[in-house]
């Protein structure tokens, strides 16, 4: 199994369905965002995925990240691209 690290990233508006997982592996330059989706029930979810297969918007809504969130983001990217030698295109 590979070594990994992830961070919970929160909305500012501290609703439980507004947060991302950044997940990033030692041995990889690439960096993973993951969004929680809600549990809710078999019905429902087929419900909207027959909805999105029809071309309606996944209910994500907007992740609005804080000045704290903010940092732990940019810390993560910059620690990432300074080990790994990556630059930005």
């Amino acid at each position: 199994m590979k070594d990994y690290k992830y961070v919970w990233l929160n909305c500012d508006c501290n609703y439980v369905g507004h947060h991302i997982r950044v997940t990033t592996f030692d041995d990889e330059t690439d960096i993973y965002l993951e969004y929680h989706l809600c549990k809710s029930g078999f019905w429902n979810r087929l419900i909207n995925g027959v909805k999105y297969i029809f071309g309606s918007e996944p209910d994500y809504h907007d992740i609005i990240l804080d000045e704290i969130e903010q940092i732990k983001l940019k810390t993560i990217i910059e620690n990432k691209l300074m080990n790994k030698g990556t630059k930005i295109v």
